[in-house]
């Protein structure tokens, strides 16, 4: 439903835009820069608090659900511990004779752990620049929660958006956002979206999906400010 919702709106849009002049089409740089500047700090902390929040979740599901992995539990509660505490190193090798997510990751395998541990070293690679090495562990990671399993997907469109292929990276924000329509996530994984787009030269279809974050999630932080990048976007399709 949500996905037909999208769809919808942006081929709406792109029927109205008309085709422009080179000079419209051509994204400037300063503008690119000026919307990376003023929005890379935010976007990146909601990711990393939402990354936090679900390893919560999964400790939860882990040690309380799960109890009879107490081996698992007891390895990734310090990688854990040092992830937290932004030590990335000692997240992944580990430290002082406790594992690492590596090590967790591969002595476990696809169970609970294992899957948990794929995650971590994903968003880990993924803050240290080694983005096709994120990309890979994180397709190996899987979750049904709708913020987990949007979250490990809009990562790696994060990953594709940072090494310059941003078709790629539109193509996960689409199934990040299409994942589960939510007034928490979606708005989010719809900017980066839309941005993703105007960097491609497509600000009309960008137009649309910044109109459909004000028509849909008005509340949300992303609709506070919705207006400046819909008068920017209309700006150059005209």
């Amino acid at each position: 439903m949500a996905e037909e919702k999208v769809e919808n709106a942006v081929v709406e849009k792109t029927q109205t835009t008309e085709t422009t002049t080179e000079e419209t089409k051509v994204l400037p740089s300063d503008q690119v820069n000026d919307f990376v500047t003023d929005n890379a700090n935010r976007l990146g902390s909601v990711v990393l608090i939402l990354a936090l929040l679900i390893g919560a979740w999964f400790a939860y599901d882990t040690y309380v659900v799960a109890p009879a992995e107490l081996e698992g539990k007891n390895e990734i509660f310090m990688a854990q511990y040092y992830f937290q505490a932004g030590d990335y190193d000692a997240a992944l090798n580990g430290k002082e004779g406790d594992a690492g997510f590596l090590d967790i990751a591969a002595d476990h395998g696809s169970d609970k752990i294992g899957n948990l541990a794929n995650f971590y070293i994903g968003q880990i690679y993924l803050q240290q620049g080694e983005y096709q090495t994120a990309i890979d562990y994180l397709e190996e990671f899987s979750s049904k929660d709708m913020f987990v399993g949007a979250l490990a997907i809009a990562s790696i469109g994060d990953a594709y958006a940072e090494m310059g292929e941003t078709g790629k990276a539109i193509n996960f924000y689409k199934k990040a956002a299409n994942y589960n329509d939510n007034s928490f996530t979606t708005p989010l994984y719809l900017m980066k979206l839309a941005n993703a787009l105007e960097i491609n030269d497509n600000p009309g279809e960008a137009l649309g999906y910044y109109e459909m974050i004000k028509k849909s999630y008005p509340n949300s932080a992303e609709g506070r400010d919705i207006e400046k990048f819909i008068a920017k976007a209309k700006a150059m399709v005209q």
